[in-house]
């Protein structure tokens, strides 16, 4: 009943299921919730580092990506950064959408290809056997620049 009710909600309605960790859901109930992790904190300026990431080339993009991952590789478990890198593409998401409302149609196209596939990344992360680091520089080659 559960499933049915989160596959086909009544409109306007929102259902927040919390648990210190996800491993305690079923799968199939998984599969059809959005993840937010409650370590909000996890990489300081989260925003600003995300906005200086769509506005910056690629080299340096790649360069952003080579020390956030040095920084992870310090002290935190690959999955603590694919959690970390979910967070960095779901703000870069929010940058590239509020940019979609104040944009022509024919820009549009091009961002929304681009989300279309953000998102997906983020699904992969979601694979323990995920390479954060691959998804993140095609990210960084396949994300236009922010005008």
């Amino acid at each position: 009943g559960l499933l049915k009710v989160l596959e086909d909600p009544i409109a306007g309605n929102h259902f927040f299921i919390l648990s210190t960790t996800e491993e305690l859901l079923l799968p199939t109930l998984r599969s059809r919730l959005s993840h937010i992790h409650g370590d909000r904190l996890l990489y300081d300026n989260l925003s600003s580092w995300c906005d200086n990431f769509v506005s910056t080339d690629i080299v340096s993009r790649l360069q952003m990506i080579e020390r956030f991952l040095k920084e992870g590789d310090k002290d935190d478990s690959e999955k603590k950064i694919s959690h970390k890198s979910r967070d960095i593409l779901s703000q870069i998401e929010k940058v590239f959408f509020d940019r979609m409302k104040v944009k022509k149609v024919s820009e549009n196209l091009a961002v929304g290809k681009f989300l279309t596939e953000l998102i997906e990344m983020k699904e992969y992360l979601k694979d323990t056997g995920s390479a954060p680091r691959l998804i993140l520089e095609y990210i960084a080659f396949i994300c236009p620049l922010k005008s």
